[in-house]
């Protein structure tokens, strides 16, 4: 069977939209979908519903389930939640899989494997290390507003979390907005002596869970001799080759350690520009933190020297490279006619204007040399802490979620992440959310959050005073 259109719609031409019943709950008119056997799917399902509305303003988690039922043939049950729809199966449909079903980040679950579901709010089964404090001795904070309703809020409502814990001479690590539900992760372990029910239950309308750094296990940056870096084959030919304009996503390195040979592989974010009209590449700072000098070459240390790191942006590990007499920087993304799933924007048009406090679900893109495009959907919002080699000069840094969805169109990201940093990720409109950070590499978190990455938000670009050339 050919692959299906970018966008696939079921039961014909029915448009991505909401509901028009006064109440947004759904009628059984028009919205049974085609119990048809599909052997590829696009990256998006639309169906007669948004199931992106909140559940409080449509009356319930499920749209018509038994439409959704049939979506995928062989679905034993759906679970929704406020990140995430899961579809249950005892055998699920061939690959590759969609991204989003009616505008929400789907995920497939084998029912043989449970502890393989849901987003980081699942409490379903105990295994998955997150614990809710308690409504009769925990407090709730920020009563008189409503996150959920106005997402403007968040720096309003970190501040509060981090009151809460100072006062309280706890260290936390991490703030994790997801919809409906924050996540706080602690920098030690949970226990009796420290009990979580006398932390908040609540803040600003949405339930707090806790868990701690020792479950999310974070994939580590080191410096990888080239010749011994496997990674998964890019589908762009010649990806890893020299280009003669620079552009977002191409192959960057460091310089030879000149005792060991190892270098580290990175690739290239953006041409800004600051108020005095200098214009500088960003990159990622991991990639040459520890090299011999500040040069950047291209596409590997035996190119050429195409610029050197001449400052950074604090601690968000984005850093700024001055390119060398005659390099051109173009802000296009790569063009692949080979993949008609994928269509960039003709160019990068400038930093989002609300990269942290954007609504949820918002399908981004992310390509480099070593990956080709990588399809997301931005989630929630995060606030990391981070501090110097030695430990002092903490800074909370702002990142967003991404949720790059299960194999299919994507490779797995640890496969090559090393060879990703720095890289943009942007809309289909060319508004640039942020840049490549981190990603895990295991833990025992559920599987949707290993799908996952984090961007650090383009915004400290825009406060710092630079724009897109």
């Amino acid at each position: 069977m050919e692959p299906l259109p970018s966008q696939q719609q079921v039961n014909g031409d029915f448009p991505l939209r909401p509901l028009s019943s006064p109440d947004n709950t759904a009628t059984s008119e028009g919205a049974q979908i085609e119990n048809q056997v599909l052997s590829s799917y696009g990256p998006d399902i639309l169906t007669p519903f948004d199931l992106t509305i909140p559940f409080q303003e449509r009356k319930g988690r499920i749209v018509d389930s038994n439409a959704f039922l049939n979506i995928f043939p062989g679905t034993n049950g759906i679970w929704e939640e406020q990140q995430l729809i899961t579809f249950l199966f005892e055998k699920p449909p061939p690959q590759p899989w969609p991204h989003r079903v009616a505008g929400k980040p789907c995920f497939l679950s084998d029912v043989k494997d449970p502890f393989s579901l849901g987003s980081p709010s699942n409490l379903l089964f105990d295994q998955i290390p997150l614990h809710l404090s308690s409504r009769k001795s925990g407090p709730s904070l920020l009563k008189q507003y409503d996150f959920q309703q106005d997402p403007s809020i968040a720096d309003l409502v970190f501040e509060c979390i981090k009151a809460f814990f100072e006062g309280a001479k706890v260290l936390i690590a991490e703030v994790q907005y997801h919809g409906e539900d924050i996540v706080i992760i602690l920098e030690w372990e949970i226990d009796e002596y420290q009990p979580v029910s006398e932390f908040p239950f609540e803040v600003a309308g949405c339930s707090c869970y806790y868990s701690t750094e020792d479950d999310l296990e974070y994939k580590k940056v080191s410096r990888i001799p080239w010749q011994d870096y496997s990674f998964s084959r890019s589908p762009f030919k010649n990806s890893d080759a020299a280009c003669d304009a620079l552009r977002p996503g191409v192959r960057l390195s460091s310089s030879k350690d000149p005792e060991t040979g190892e270098y580290t592989t990175s690739s290239a974010g953006v041409l800004v520009s600051d108020s005095s009209g200098n214009m500088f590449m960003t990159v990622a700072i991991h990639g040459f933190f520890s090299a011999p000098n500040n040069q950047v070459y291209h596409p590997g240390p035996e190119g050429r020297v195409i610029g050197e790191v001449v400052d950074k942006i604090g601690h968000t590990g984005i850093a700024l490279v001055k390119l060398a007499p005659g390099e051109t920087f173009v802000n296009e993304p790569f063009q692949n006619p080979e993949l008609p799933l994928w269509s960039p924007p003709p160019s990068l048009t400038r930093f989002h204007p609300n990269p942290d406090t954007d609504s949820l679900y918002t399908p981004v893109i992310m390509e480099t040399w070593a990956s080709g495009p990588i399809h997301g959907t931005a989630m929630g919002q995060v606030i990391k802490r981070t501090t110097d080699d030695d430990g002092k000069n903490a800074e909370w840094i702002k990142y967003r979620w991404i949720y790059k969805g299960q194999g299919g169109f994507n490779t797995p990201i640890t496969n090559y992440c090393s060879g990703v940093w720095g890289s943009p990720v942007f809309t289909k409109q060319g508004e640039v959310i942020g840049f490549f950070g981190m990603v895990f590499s295991s833990g025992r978190w559920p599987v949707p959050l290993v799908n996952s990455y984090y961007a650090v938000s383009s915004s400290y670009l825009t406060k710092a005073g630079f724009t897109l050339v």
